[in-house]
């Protein structure tokens, strides 16, 4: 069991880490479409 228990901490860390990532390309497409948006048209 402890092998299984090691592949699924790893596979979790690697779930987490790409929810941050899709999380982080979110803000930023949000960002530019907000901030810099408005800025090239005013």
């Amino acid at each position: 069991m402890e092998i299984k228990r090691d592949i699924l901490w790893r596979v979790y860390l690697c779930f987490l880490l790409v929810v941050l990532v899709c999380i982080v390309i979110v803000g930023k497409a949000f960002y530019i479409q907000q901030v810099q948006g408005t800025i090239g048209n005013p």
